[in-house]
């Protein structure tokens, strides 16, 4: 603020007096209105959030060619393309719309375009990356066949119970393009389903040793290493077949060790981690977490948290 003396002040004409204290008065109003001024927010009742109307096709058709890769394994073609934007379009781009898409080409089979054998067949390769390094079906189709083999070989040379043995893990091995299947029609879960890639001599060829195996099916299942008490329970069922709780549930071998491990509340938590590193190549916040858990439902459908993923605007990127 100016600072006048008094005597300067009161010596002044009594015109340059009163201009001066309406300057003054003038400068101080300034200078409180100046300190007063700062970011306010204004809240508007009825202000609906922007419709995606300018999203430029470009940036449409990029959405689709990441959804068909994820749901087929493949970019759509010129003319899915042009007509997935045009169905996009005509629900304003809304999450529904994406919604709908999905349960669309998911569950819809034309004579140009198997969209459900493609869709299962690409969750079962995904699965197969999950658990088995990205085996191929091929390759898996032949391991079953070698089995086969040896059980037909033993059996041709008396030996039963090898016979009975390769035969068991022939149909380990055929179990999975038939519980997809199953998958595919709801006869069973995707925790049964899952467990199927996790109960076969492949996978226990990958992760040999009962040390490998109960730390590969805690980082598969639960996408975590298990603690010393839940590892110590574990390795007396795989190792000495030894009946012990295992994560809230009986086990006494491989089979109802898996058996344990989906049943547990802790599998769905372990599907969101694995879906969100697989569609968004990021882990899941806490919250994300407890969200999807009720996504999921009481079955753990994975479907289901894949379209609240896909229909996102995070992955859609609109």
């Amino acid at each position: 603020m100016l600072n006048l003396s008094s005597s300067f002040y009161l010596n002044m004409p009594s015109s340059r007096r009163t201009h001066q204290l309406l300057s003054l008065t003038a400068l101080a109003a300034l200078i409180t209105l100046a300190s007063s001024c700062g970011p306010k927010t204004y809240n508007f009742e009825d202000n609906p959030v922007p419709s995606y109307e300018g999203v430029p096709s470009i940036v449409v058709d990029a959405y689709v060619n990441r959804m068909w890769i994820d749901l087929f394994g493949r970019e759509p073609l010129s003319d899915e393309r042009e007509e997935v934007r045009a169905e996009l379009r005509a629900g304003e781009l809304s999450i529904a719309a994406r919604k709908a898409l999905i349960d669309r080409v998911r569950s819809t089979a034309s004579e140009s375009h198997d969209y459900p054998s493609t869709y299962y067949h690409k969750l079962t390769l995904d699965l197969n990356a999950r658990f088995l390094q990205g085996a191929s079906m091929e390759q898996i189709a032949d391991l079953e066949q070698s089995y086969r083999g040896f059980a037909s070989q033993d059996s041709a040379n008396g030996d039963m119970l090898l016979y009975q043995f390769w035969t068991q893990e022939a149909d380990k091995l055929s179990a999975i393009p038939e519980n997809r299947d199953r998958f595919r029609l709801e006869e069973i879960d995707f925790g049964t389903l899952s467990k199927t890639f996790a109960f076969n001599g492949l996978y226990d060829e990958i992760n040999m040793n009962s040390f490998n195996f109960i730390n590969a099916t805690f980082d598969d299942f639960y996408s975590r290493f298990p603690t010393s008490e839940e590892y110590e329970n574990a390795y007396a069922v795989i190792e000495y077949g030894e009946a012990v709780g295992v994560m809230g549930s009986a086990a006494f071998d491989k089979d109802s060790y898996l058996e344990a491990l989906i049943a547990n509340p802790e599998f769905n938590e372990g599907t969101i981690r694995w879906a969100y590193k697989l569609l968004l190549s990021r882990e899941p916040s806490t919250a994300e977490v407890l969200v999807h858990l009720e996504t999921l439902g009481a079955a753990g459908d994975f479907r289901l948290l894949q379209r609240e993923i896909l229909s996102s605007d995070e992955y859609a990127d609109l």
